[in-house]
């Protein structure tokens, strides 16, 4: 079989024309269409990306406030077990003054009044005893019986003096002690 194309020429060329026209618009608009389909890909991607940049930004900041209030809880101990340290070396230099003074006040024979009682933990001697007394024998008696607390020592008799007061004679005396295992600063 031949094949005759009587149309003319012109027609011919327009067809052909037409033909590559029609080509070429295919062509474009399939390019137009790949590009708007790579658009939405891209904005769609884009989308999931910000919520999963958000997730985990959220995730982030939860796990901060976690380790915030950790390190605060950290901290919190540390300063618990550093006021418990604190309070075990006070306890440790803590000395039970009513134990002394009901010590004292066993060791004080019949004839002895005190007039002052004093204690200063920061200084050497710590305790400084005044009083009065008929004779100073009294006061010695005195001293002998503070010699047996044991929560003092180096008890001295530091001074005495009679005095007459409406013709009674009296011995005023002042002993000083130590604490035991006290410090001076």
């Amino acid at each position: 079989m031949i094949k005759i194309n009587l149309l003319p020429i012109e027609r011919k060329e327009r067809e052909h024309a037409a033909k590559q026209n029609l080509g070429f618009l295919i062509v474009i608009i399939s390019i137009f269409v790949i590009l708007a389909i790579l658009i939405m890909v891209l904005f769609a991607a884009n989308y999931t990306l910000k919520l999963q940049i958000s997730s985990v930004q959220g995730s982030i900041e939860n796990t901060m406030a976690s380790m915030n209030s950790t390190i605060e809880l950290k901290n919190r101990v540390l300063f618990i077990k550093d006021r418990a340290a604190e309070m075990s070396k006070m306890q440790n230099k803590n000395i039970v003054w009513s134990k002394l003074l009901a010590d004292i006040t066993r060791a004080t024979p019949d004839l002895v009044t005190l007039t002052n009682l004093a204690f200063d933990t920061k200084k050497t001697p710590n305790i400084q005893i005044t009083g009065l007394t008929l004779s100073r024998s009294d006061a010695v008696i005195f001293q002998s019986e503070l010699e047996k607390i044991t929560t003092i020592e180096n008890i001295i008799f530091k001074s005495s003096k009679e005095i007459t007061s409406d013709d009674i004679t009296s011995t005023d005396f002042i002993l000083t002690a130590d604490l035991k295992n006290s410090k001076s600063n």
